[in-house]
Order: C-alpha cells, then structure tokens, then sequence
C-alpha cells in the first residue's frame, strides 16, 4: 500500500519543525507566537482600513444625497462649453436619497448589517472556506479496523463582530478488546493529534460557534482542545456600515434620476441685440422677444437603472446591488415636478 501524500506533508512538517527547533533553540510553539503577532498587525492594519473606507463612503454618499457632487460635476462640463452657462441639479426630482439608503449596525430596524455578512461569508476562497481532508489506514484483524486521520478547519464570521479560525487533526479508528469478555471492537478511540485557533473580535469571543469544516462533529475532543487555547489576534471592529440601494424587491424596478437645468442670461446669448457683432435695424429690426425671466433655459433628464444584461447560468435572478456592475443610464423626459420648477424661476412660465 503505498503511504498517504498528506501523511508525508505531515512527516515533513513536523520533522522539519523538530529540526529548526533543535538548531535555534525556539520551538514550534515561540515560531506559532511570532506568526501570530506579525499576522495581528496585518489584521489590524486591513481593520484600519475598511473603518476608513467607511467614513469615506458614509462622506460621499451625503455629497450624492444632496446633489453636491452632481452639482459641482454639472457646472464643470457648462462652464467648458460657455462660461457665460449656469447649471443647477434640479432638487425636486432628485431622487438619490430615496434610492439608497445605509444599513447600519444602529440602523432604524436594529443591526441591518446581515446583507454584507452574508456577501462577505459567500465571498471566501475554498481554502478560508473549509480545510478537510482525510486519510485512511488499513485494517488488522482483530487488531483495529476504521482507522482514519482527519482534517477539519475552516474560517467563518460569527455574528457580526468576530472572525474565528479553528483547525483540528484527529486520529479515529476502533481497536479490539472491549465488553465484558473483551470481544468486541470499542467505540472510536479520538486521539487529538494537533490543533489551532485565533480570532479576531471587536468585543471578546462570541457564545455562538462557527462550522469550521464540521470540525465540532466530527473532530470533537480536538475541537475543544482548540477552543480552550483560541489566540486572539489583531483588531477587528466588525463587519462595517454600508450603503445599497433601498429597495430590495426583485420585482421592481431599480432606478433613479438626475435632472439638470442649464440657464443662460438673455444678454450674453448670440442673439440680434444681445451679445451677438450683428445688429438688426429698420425694416429688419420687426420686434425684440425676451424669454421669461430674462433668461434662455434648458432641462434634460437622465435615469440610472438596473439590468443583468444576460441572465444568469444558474438561472438565478440576481437583486440589484452597489457592488456589482450591471447599472446602465438612459435619458428620459423631465417630470411634471420639473418643470414646474423651472417655470418658477421664469415668472411661472411653465415649458410644454
């Protein structure tokens, strides 16, 4: 029978372990520290760094909400056309404020941080997922029969404030020799080989308990070997506050709009008695029309909105979300809201 590869990984690691720890004089427990204290600040440093992209899409997302950004981009692209041009985000029909909205650990129906979570869970890699594997042994009559050394770890999020990793191996097997007459095969003997566990939290270890490859079931007493040593490591303050859209229902449609007015002062417009070198005079000179308001003004309006393009290969509807890139844009026709607006700042002239 030939020998397991992950067996020989194993010889591997734990003579080289043995090597390095008889020529250094550090064993393998002051190496593991060492790892430990370089991969907090890692955890840390990326903590850091989700609490800062936070704060700066909580800061954008309120410029969006008001029309600040909108507005400043508007003015920037009338002013390389004319300078003389003066654009206006119209604050009626913005609809941005109802389109998102943020889900937050204090949020108005409690922690609303579940969305994320489950993004996040569904977002690792197989290896942070689940590390198993399994090796089997062969059987010696009336000796042993069974014999198995198992894998079991994984990474997982527990609630929303805490990442835990826990590995175990175990060795299983029966051996024979048990009852009253020792003539039956015992239960399976669970021999703890090696174990490991470290977490991440904002607040101390969660009650709840994670999956871990099923390492809980199936690896039990080295399971709870690694619990009693778990390592906590770095910081981690929690899955953050986030903004999506507000509406969740993938029968509706996703969309929201942006109007923009741009003005012009009657006289600074190219026209026969303004601003244009070509006067009209005498019998040419018929009639002098003002638009209201002395200004000349236009709206135009456009709508983001949601659409997959091609359907899924798993045939699943996917809901509209910030993260993922399928938003289009098309222009549509100004509101009633709109115009209405417009036509009050042109003495209540309403455009057709």
């Amino acid at each position: 029978m030939l020998p397991n590869l992950r067996v020989l990984q194993l010889d591997a690691i734990f003579l080289g372990a043995d090597a390095g720890s008889a020529a250094s004089g550090v064993s393998p427990q002051d190496y593991a520290r060492e790892i430990a204290s370089v991969l907090g600040i890692g955890v840390t440093l990326m903590d850091l760094t989700a609490n800062s992209l936070q704060l700066a899409q909580k800061a954008v997302q309120a410029s969006l909400t008001a029309g600040l950004s909108q507005q400043l981009l508007a003015n920037q692209v009338v002013a390389a056309m004319d300078p003389a041009l003066a654009a206006l985000v119209v604050p009626v029909s913005h609809s941005m404020g109802s389109f998102v909205k943020g889900y937050d650990r204090a949020g108005a129906s409690g922690d609303e941080r579940a969305r994320l979570a489950d993004v996040t869970l569904r977002s690792r890699d197989p290896f942070t997922r689940e590390r198993n594997w399994q090796a089997g042994s062969f059987d010696i009559p009336l000796l042993r029969r069974d014999g198995e050394l198992k894998k079991r770890g994984g990474t997982d999020l527990i609630g929303f404030d805490e990442w835990r990793a826990v590995d175990t191996l175990e060795l299983h097997g029966e051996r024979f020799g048990c009852g009253k007459w020792g003539l039956s095969w015992c239960g399976d003997v669970q021999v703890p080989v090696g174990w490991g566990a470290a977490m991440a939290s904002r607040s101390g270890s969660d009650d709840a308990g994670g999956y871990h490859g099923n390492a809980y079931r199936e690896n039990a007493a080295t399971a709870g070997r690694a619990d009693s040593e778990m390592r906590a490591i770095g910081s981690f303050s929690g899955i953050p506050d986030s903004h999506d859209v507000r509406e969740l229902d993938p029968d509706k449609e996703q969309v929201s709009g942006i109007t923009v007015r741009v003005s012009k002062a009657h006289a600074a417009t190219l026209t026969s008695g303004n601003a244009a070198q070509f006067k009209t005079s005498g019998a040419l000179d018929l009639y002098r029309a003002s638009p209201a308001g002395g200004q000349m003004a236009a709206m135009s309006r456009a709508e983001i909105f949601y659409d997959r393009i091609a359907a899924r290969a798993d045939g699943k509807t996917e809901l509209a979300s910030l993260f993922n890139p399928y938003w289009r844009v098309r222009l549509v026709a100004p509101t009633a809201d709109d115009k209405a607006f417009s036509a009050a700042l042109q003495d209540g002239l309403v455009s057709p």
